[in-house]
């Protein structure tokens, strides 16, 4: 078993452990990205798609677990969930899985996410990428992407109602 208290320490190995899982995955976009490019009918993406979903949650679960909760683990999560998903959609739309509409709003909803956190640093003197439930809601994204690789009925639905969810989760 693991001493909790121990693991506080920032000399713990396990202390990093939820910040490297975070920063493991967006390494894993570059994988993807090419995968996807070269191969989008290969079940490599789905496969390193699904592994980058998994990292995502795993991360928080350890970090909550161990106690070693940071602000630069939050930002690693954030980071890496914006990234992938953004790369993510912009290969769908290349590979014509999405419409250019799709991608337009998904972008959008980007930059949006970025003035709102810009804004809070300006205002509050630090970043906010802390998880509100209203953010949860982007993650039906991780659904719609796993949908779309494995080409499922109903893609444009799931897409729209992540793109929903996303802006209220902005908002």
């Amino acid at each position: 078993t693991v001493n909790h208290s121990m693991v506080e320490s920032k000399r713990h190995p396990l202390y990093w452990l939820p910040n490297v899982i975070s920063f493991s995955r967006l390494i894993l976009v570059i994988p993807y990205a090419w995968l996807f490019w070269w191969h989008p009918d290969s079940p490599y993406p789905l496969i390193l798609a699904l592994i980058i979903i998994l990292t995502d949650k795993l991360d928080g679960m350890f970090a909550r677990r161990f106690k070693c909760e940071s602000q630069l683990g939050e930002t690693l999560d954030a980071t890496g969930d914006q990234i992938f998903t953004t790369v993510a959609w912009v290969l769908f739309y290349f590979n014509g899985m999405i419409t250019l509409l799709m991608l337009a709003v998904i972008i959008s909803i980007r930059v949006l996410q970025g003035i709102s956190l810009i804004i809070h640093k300006v205002r509050r003197k630090h970043w906010n990428t802390t998880h509100l439930i209203w953010g949860k809601f982007g993650v039906v994204q991780f659904v719609a992407i796993p949908w779309l690789l494995l080409r499922l009925p109903y893609a444009a639905e799931i897409i729209w109602i992540s793109i929903v969810l996303t802006l209220i989760g902005t908002l």
